[in-house]
């Protein structure tokens, strides 16, 4: 039978797995044996989409890394957006039938961070388009980067690559902060939101999120009528997106100034003079949209670090990442 190495990026909302060829570059497109996908929200039904995986792959699997979209500690995860905050350890994934001593856990930024450091070592090629360069260029000689994925809820991670060292990686949970730098313009919208979400503060993630632009769009929508319209975010994006819904395209403004807001506090943190970058596939689907958004300008809002914060270039990333993150970790751990 075949030898295959079993990758899966297990997100709030949909399950990705592929299978590569064991015992050849792994990074190659032509290494990729088969690739799953399945909506999945809870334990059990992704113990039994493994299992089933593994019973009628027709492969060996010598080594497995599956990222996840939760914070992992002492090999388990508790998923951030499913509904059971059921917590998946490594020894229930070992009793399926993956190897004991070659399966790793990581986050779901963990997987991305990975990808773009592939990407920026030369290993990987990606699509990335330039959305802000700083007037005196970009300064190389200092490599961190930071990127943030919007999906189901906001991804945030760092990679640092300064001084010729390694690189490394860091994921982040930021996005439960509480959110934070808003002018009066938004102090209306943002008390209708904490009263309809009962919160006494609001994170990042509940404005930053499927279900943040969901909540906004809802926040706007009550004073002006009775109006109890649900449409999903992605129905919202589009109608956005497509200058349908005038409603629809305030939602999304206001989802990109607090993504710029979000990322001008994990730009301080790890001054990305290598980049910033904005991923995923809401990224891909709202790319014009974004370039004409407030998202670079709130970024840059800050009185005592403005100059600071235009020295970071800020790049579109329409691509799936987390799958090829953690190829590229298979391969530099297995191969």
């Amino acid at each position: 039978m075949q030898e295959a190495i079993l990758l899966m990026d297990i997100g709030g909302t949909h399950t990705r797995a592929r299978l590569v060829r064991a015992r050849e570059e792994m990074l190659s497109a032509n290494s990729i044996l088969a690739e799953h996908g399945a909506d999945i929200a809870d334990k059990q039904t992704l113990l039994a989409f493994i299992r089933t995986l593994l019973t009628q792959s027709g492969c060996v699997v010598t080594a497995a890394v599956l990222s996840f979209a939760g914070p992992v500690k002492t090999a388990a995860v508790t998923m951030t957006n499913w509904p059971r905050q059921d917590a998946i350890n490594i020894a229930e994934l070992v009793a399926l039938g993956l190897p004991a001593t070659q399966t790793d856990i990581i986050n779901d930024m963990e997987a991305a961070a990975l990808c773009l450091i592939a990407y920026k070592t030369g290993r990987v090629q990606l699509e990335v388009h330039e959305l802000y360069t700083p007037a005196g260029g970009c300064q190389q000689h200092f490599n961190n980067a930071i990127l943030i994925i919007p999906g189901t809820g906001v991804g945030v991670a760092g990679i640092v690559m300064a001084n010729g060292a390694a690189p490394a990686h860091v994921s982040c949970e930021l996005q439960h902060t509480a959110a934070a730098g808003f002018d009066d313009a938004y102090a209306d919208l943002l008390a209708r939101l904490r009263h309809q979400l009962h919160k006494d503060h609001l994170s990042w993630e509940d404005l930053v999120s499927g279900q943040g632009l969901e909540n906004i769009y809802q926040a706007l929508l009550y004073p002006n009528s009775g109006d109890q319209t649900h449409l999903t975010a992605a129905a919202i994006a589009s109608r956005a997106v497509a200058g349908t819904d005038k409603t629809c395209r305030e939602a999304l403004a206001c989802y990109y100034h607090a993504a710029g807001a979000l990322t001008q506090v994990v730009a301080l943190a790890f001054q990305p003079f290598a980049g910033i970058y904005l991923g995923g596939e809401t990224t891909t689907k709202n790319m014009a949209f974004i370039r004409h958004s407030s998202f670079v300008a709130k970024l840059q809002d800050n009185n005592q670090r403005r100059d600071l914060l235009q020295s970071f270039p800020v790049y579109l990333l329409p691509a799936y990442l987390n799958l090829t993150g953690a190829q590229y970790l298979a391969c530099r751990n297995y191969q």
